[in-house]
């Protein structure tokens, strides 16, 4: 893991240089050197405190590459960040600037030894050595900067605007899907359970006349009819109704009562399909307003590249990891969105099946009862 970047500010003189005023190679060594010891003092860990601690910090591996010269009198910014910590160790990366233009970049591996230890370079790993307290206070110290802002709650606060309200309208977008999925969720059961009470009660061979009672009661009572019943109600009371009157023949009397139905079951399927837009609409955009976070925040990491004097995963690790955020919390949103549409999609599309088959069963009950019914009066007449 990267550490925050470290700059120390130099000047080249006569010393650094060769005779041409071109800073002479080794010394670009020492310019990062000083760089990671100013790095090492700013967390705490300064000359002295190592020496008492009877610690050395030797260098084990160094890698760097000359890209440009520097010369007499130029103002210079070497930079030290801690790209990993070991088990006695860290491996720093370095770079020696000039005005934001890299001269010369290096990467330097640092064992951490302890001086008692003689004959060789190493670690006991005793009370007297620190490898152990060094390994935990630098990961809390000198990359504690950037744990912070990797952070997932750190990340969210220190967001840029746009990406704070990209995300805020996210997280309003999924408590309000959730509690559309919960209430859709509450409906259908409630709707499922009414529709099989009532296909028990109604096929038990009760008469009409007083399951139609029944739901008037259940009505003064307030209780709400839905569902099936509703059709039923709206069938039975609508045939009763045109049932009183001779003139009308039975077939009539039928379609009557038919079209009554059809409204119901129409009002009871936008009753079902309620909510489920909005289900639909937070399914479909919230993947798209998490990629507009996503590339606003990587679009402002890479515009902190232009201050920044090396380009390093530190510089822009941030604003991608908000970016990130920003995605992952449009899928959030969305994936339960979609999973809730499709269930209760096909929820609807059952239990309007369901209704339309007791619908027409119910038609065929009311047709033979008004052909019973003229049958009757014409005899009677």
């Amino acid at each position: 893991m990267a550490a925050a970047e470290f700059s120390h500010k130099l000047r080249v003189y006569i010393e650094d240089t060769d005779a041409g005023g071109i800073v002479y190679y080794v010394n670009y060594l020492k310019f990062m050197e000083r760089a990671r010891t100013e790095f090492m003092r700013s967390l705490g860990y300064g000359k002295n405190t190592i020496f008492n601690s009877d610690l050395m910090f030797v260098v084990r591996d160094l890698k760097v590459t000359y890209m440009l010269p520097a010369r007499l009198d130029d103002e210079l910014d070497a930079t030290a960040s801690i790209a990993q910590v070991r088990g006695a160790g860290m491996v720093f990366r370095q770079s020696v600037c000039r005005a934001g233009e890299v001269l010369a970049r290096g990467e330097v591996t640092i064992a951490c030894v302890d001086r008692s230890v003689s004959g060789r370079a190493g670690c006991r790993r005793n009370s007297r050595c620190g490898c152990g307290q060094w390994n935990n206070n630098t990961i809390e110290a000198g990359e504690g900067a950037l744990e912070q802002q990797l952070s997932l709650l750190d990340l969210v606060w220190n967001a840029t605007f746009t990406v704070q309200c990209v995300m805020a309208i996210l997280l309003l977008a999924s408590m309000f899907s959730w509690y559309m999925i919960v209430n859709r969720f509450i409906y259908f059961r409630n709707a499922n359970d009414e529709m099989y009470r009532f296909e028990e009660r109604f096929w038990s061979g009760i008469d009409l006349s007083q399951l139609y009672r029944e739901g008037n009661e259940r009505a003064a009572d307030g209780h709400a009819i839905l569902g099936m019943e509703s059709i039923f109600r709206a069938g039975f009371k609508e045939f009763s109704r045109l049932a009183q009157q001779a003139e009308m023949d039975s077939e009539a009397v039928v379609e009557g009562s038919r079209r009554a139905m059809r409204v119901a079951v129409m009002r009871e399927e936008e009753r079902l399909e309620r909510h489920l837009a909005v289900l639909a609409s937070v399914g479909s955009t919230s993947p798209y307003i998490g990629l507009f976070g996503t590339v606003w925040g990587i679009m402002h990491s890479f515009r902190g590249l232009a201050n920044s004097t090396q380009a390093t995963l530190a510089t822009v690790a941030p604003g991608i990891s908000e970016a990130l955020v920003a995605t992952a919390m449009g899928l959030f949103a969305a994936i339960p969105a979609v999973l809730a549409y499709n269930r209760f999609a096909s929820k609807v599309e059952v239990l309007g099946n369901r209704y339309d088959t007791f619908m027409d069963e119910f038609s065929g009950i009311l047709n033979r009862q008004a052909y019973a019914l003229r049958s009757r009066e014409k005899k009677a007449g």
